[in-house]
């Protein structure tokens, strides 16, 4: 029926991904979910139509404002100067929001509990599962406001389109929102010794532990390629760490952190699956994009690298 409609390729699936998402959640779970998984739904569909987009070569078919997951120096030029442009310090602001939604999440389990339940149908995860996510997702949020803080270096003329602005200040909330749909009910409590000791919880707290030491590795070696001033917007190819295989490690790392939420929970909960999908397209986009960069900029950018 979508692909009768004269509309572009990327709406076309863009509105199909949205009609089973919202489909299955109305027909499934309660509000709270529902907002819940169309948020996910519709940033997933947008970024699996820019993948498309890259992929099959339908720029002339993408308008500007759709254009969020660009930033930076995969920005078109033209794109760079305008009403709907920031700059792309504004990183910082995002991590700060998500420092401060997560400690206000654990001042409210010191005093009491948060209960979802009368929204929700279904709870997915177990108290102990969600409050030990929602410790590693406390603990990225901090680190990463960490390093735009005091580890990156962004040129004052970089700068972010209007939606990823609006994304990077939801996108935040919306994983912990997430963490707390997916338990329903939870509340302050000792971790006990058992739970440290399932499969799950291990290999997810290795492969969390594992990325992030890589992106804050990768973050530090792209910060130290700034030597100049602010405000010259110079780029070089990076050296070292996962930068040997891809032009885009922080992007892997980043997927590989939410991944480690999805293993841990035993993929149990459908909204963390929705958040994982997205982050996978967007960041997988992010890669691509990255590598035709330095590829279209650089004759002598090494041939072994992929995105």
């Amino acid at each position: 029926m979508f692909f009768l409609l004269p509309l572009p390729i990327f709406l076309k699936f863009l509105l199909i991904y949205l009609y089973f998402t919202f489909m299955v959640m109305f027909l499934c779970y309660s509000f709270l979910v529902c907002f819940v998984a169309s948020y996910w739904g519709f940033c997933g569909s947008v970024s699996l139509a820019l993948l498309l987009v890259h992929f099959f070569n339908f720029s002339p078919a993408l308008p500007t404002w759709i254009q969020f997951s660009t930033w930076g120096k995969t920005l078109p030029t033209r794109s760079e100067k305008g009403l709907f442009m920031f700059p792309k310090s504004l990183f910082s602001y995002f991590y700060l929001v998500a420092s401060l939604v997560n400690s206000t999440i654990w001042f409210k389990l010191a005093f009491g509990e948060i209960d979802l339940t009368q929204n929700i149908l279904v709870p997915h995860l177990s108290v102990h599962t969600a409050l030990y996510i929602q410790l590693l997702n406390t603990f990225q949020s901090f680190r990463r406001l960490y390093e735009c803080m005091f580890v990156s270096k962004f040129s004052t003329s970089a700068r972010m389109h209007i939606g990823y602005a609006i994304l990077g200040f939801t996108f935040y909330s919306m994983v912990s929102v997430t963490i707390l749909a997916s338990a329903g009910r939870i509340y302050f409590a000792v971790l006990p010794i058992t739970f440290f000791l399932s499969p799950y919880v291990i290999s997810g707290t290795l492969l969390f532990t594992f990325a992030s030491y890589h992106q804050y590795v990768c973050h530090g070696i792209l910060a130290r390629l700034r030597e100049g001033p602010a405000t010259i917007a110079k780029y070089s190819i990076p050296h070292g760490d996962w930068f040997a295989y891809l032009s885009g490690p922080h992007y892997v790392a980043e997927f590989i952190i939410y991944l480690s939420y999805l293993v841990i929970s035993k993929g149990e909960s459908l909204l963390i699956w929705l958040m994982v999908i997205y982050v996978g397209l967007v960041m997988t986009y992010s890669a691509v994009t990255t590598h035709q960069w330095y590829i279209d900029n650089f004759k002598c950018y090494p041939k072994e690298r992929r995105s």
